[in-house]
Formats: C-alpha cells, sequence, structure tokens
C-alpha cells in the first residue's frame, strides 16, 4: 500500500491589512518602475524563519517590491531617512517593515526586532551593502545586520531550521524610473552550515 503524500507546506497566513497594503505596494510599483519580475522564486522556503539578504545599500522600493513579489510575508530592515513621505511610512507599517533611525539604540532595538521575528519562523529581508557615508568606518546599522547575519548563521537567532537566501536586484535606479525590475533568488542555505553547525 503507498504511503500518502504529505501536502507540501503552505505559506503564513497573510493578514487583511498586509494583503491590502501589498496591493496598494503593487499598483504603486506598477507606476514608479514597471512589471517587476522574481526569478526562481520557487527556491523561497514557503514556511520558517528564513532571511533574505538584498545586494544592494538600503531602498524603499526594492524593500516594497520583495514584499509584493514573495509570496509569503517579509519584514524588510529599513533605515528611516528611506521611507519619504507619509505614504511609504504607511506602507512600511502595515507591510511589516522594521524601520529604526541612525542612533544606536534604534539600531539594536532594530536587529532585536528582526531577530524575534526569525524566532517566530517569520522571513526577515536585510540589504547587504552599506549605506553611503562619507566616513569610510562602519556604520551602527552595518555593525547590527553583520551581528544578526553572524547569530544566524551559528543558529542562535532563528534556531536550527533558519535559512539564508540570497536575493540579487538585477537592475539598479537612477534619475530616471526603469521600465522592469528583475530579481533573482539564490539557493537556500542552512544557516547552521556555515559554521560546522556548532551552536556556540
Amino acid at each position: 500500500m503507498d504511503t500518502p503524500q504529505k501536502p507540501p507546506p503552505r505559506s503564513p497566513a497573510i493578514s487583511g491589512s498586509y494583503a491590502l497594503a501589498r496591493s496598494i505596494a503593487r499598483f504603486w510599483l506598477r507606476k514608479a518602475v514597471g512589471k517587476i519580475r522574481l526569478l526562481r522564486g520557487d527556491t523561497l522556503p514557503p514556511t520558517g524563519p528564513a532571511l533574505l539578504i538584498l545586494n544592494g545599500p538600503p531602498n524603499f522600493l526594492q524593500a516594497a517590491a520583495v514584499a509584493a513579489s514573495v509570496e509569503r510575508p517579509v519584514r524588510c530592515v529599513l533605515p528611516e531617512e528611506e521611507c519619504r513621505g507619509f505614504a511609504q511610512r504607511w506602507l512600511a507599517a502595515r507591510l511589516g517593515m522594521i524601520v529604526h533611525g541612525p542612533d544606536p539604540p534604534s539600531q539594536v532595538a532594530a536587529t532585536a526586532a528582526a531577530r524575534g521575528a526569525l524566532r517566530n519562523r517569520e522571513a526577515v529581508a536585510i540589504f547587504a551593502a552599506p549605506e553611503i557615508a562619507r566616513s569610510e568606518a562602519l556604520s551602527p546599522s552595518c555593525l547590527s545586520i553583520a551581528k544578526l547575519v553572524v547569530e544566524v548563521e551559528s543558529g542562535r537567532a532563528g534556531g536550527p531550521g533558519t535559512v539564508i537566501v540570497p536575493l540579487h536586484v538585477l537592475n539598479s535606479f537612477g534619475s530616471t524610473p526603469a521600465r522592469e525590475m528583475l530579481m533573482t533568488a539564490g539557493e537556500p542555505l542552512v544557516a547552521r552550515g556555515f559554521l560546522g553547525g556548532t551552536s556556540g
């Protein structure tokens, strides 16, 4: 007798406010950018703690595009200066973005919020490249993000099931909006494997 196949895991339930904000973000992005395509989106885990790492500096447009194109809810970590005006701040709040200020306490709070989201088996997106600054020293947000990544890689922040997913944005934005935004997801990497499975 054949063993019944387990159904594939479903994405976490999406709240009404998140669904509304995502619909608004999709409409706004179509006007601002045009078509948005996420290649290899099926490599993103539908459930469980996941850390998405974007290959660029913090950018509200890209953060909104991630929330609009990924099936499951994603909480993007973003500096408050990237949320310009009431509309972007409203969208950021409804999409669950973790918005932080430039001061160290705010950076620490954002890192703690991201760590808590991973423990709750949510998906978190961060930007790998630092903010453009006059000083060559790492900004507090870069240090906080680096600390979070190290903790996830060592299996402490999100638990043993946490995966890290590279998310590459294949075009950049200048003064003229692009007609298409293209993103591609890399292969998920089990976080604990980075440091040989040690928990520290």
